[in-house]
């Protein structure tokens, strides 16, 4: 069950995303590290109502994903090919032991439903190119690459994806 996060949870979101920085640095990956996300980032993901985690009712938290509308400054420099408000994709991760069961393609649906219940229609991510397993997974969820950015103090280029929702999934 995907449900706005609590405070409750936010251990086991860290939990998550200690196993996931230990993943991406395995894979030359450095998205994630010990500086971010940081739990502050998550903390106030869950102020906002931005946070949303999958678990069974008092069970573990077993993905994370946060979804708002804040671009970081680096956006405005790709070719987006629609100038309209987005819902993004920020902070997604599926806890190391549930891998391949669906749930990175569960969040990404539920991302889409609910920009289609806040009328938006359109999504907005990046990740870092070095991330096979989000590029494929945004790949084959019909997100197309915009453009590359460069963040701050990270090695390596972060790949920028979009999808418009059609009139049948914005129903």
């Amino acid at each position: 069950m995907i449900r706005k996060a609590n405070f409750e949870d936010l251990e086991g979101v860290l939990a998550i995303v200690r196993k996931a920085v230990i993943l991406m640095q395995d894979s030359g990956n450095d998205q994630w590290n010990s500086v971010y996300p940081s739990r502050d980032n998550f903390h106030d993901d869950i102020v906002s109502g931005d946070l949303y985690v999958d678990s069974e009712r008092d069970g573990p938290v077993k993905s994370v994903i946060c979804l708002n509308n804040h671009e970081p400054d680096e956006y405005a420099g790709v070719q987006w090919s629609l100038d309209k408000p987005a819902l993004v994709i920020h902070r997604m991760a599926v806890d190391p032991l549930h891998h391949g069961k669906g749930l990175a393609r569960k969040l990404i649906r539920f991302a889409e439903e609910r920009a289609a219940e806040l009328k938006l229609g359109y999504l907005r991510s990046d990740t870092c190119s070095r991330n096979a397993g989000m590029n494929a997974l945004f790949k084959s969820s019909g997100y197309a690459i915009a453009g590359t950015i460069r963040f701050p103090g990270y090695q390596y280029d972060f790949n920028c994806y979009e999808k418009e929702l059609g009139a049948r999934e914005s129903i």
